[in-house]
């Protein structure tokens, strides 16, 4: 069983159905990263490209009800460090 690393609720699996699926949860990986420069020049306006890889991975599961909350939406969505998060 999987609970959601904010709320501890436990998590259903996707749910299929002949014209539609439901969605319980959403798994997620945040970590240290670092920055790999990929060498090439996408264009000469926003130079080099590079990427984010990451490192030490940790995964999460968040649930759609937590996933809904606007405080929790804005962390996920700041690629927060691992001490930002639950212990998960």
């Amino acid at each position: 069983m999987q609970h959601c690393s904010f709320c501890k609720r436990e998590v259903q699996s996707t749910l299929h159905l002949k014209d539609s699926f439901r969605v319980d949860y959403f798994q997620l990986v945040f970590g240290k990263t670092k920055r790999i420069d990929t060498g090439e020049d996408k264009d000469k306006h926003t130079g080099k490209s590079w990427y984010l890889q990451v490192i030490v991975p940790k995964e999460y599961i968040v649930c759609i009800d937590c996933r809904a909350k606007p405080q929790i939406l804005q962390l996920i969505l700041s690629f927060p460090e691992p001490n930002q998060m639950p212990d998960a």
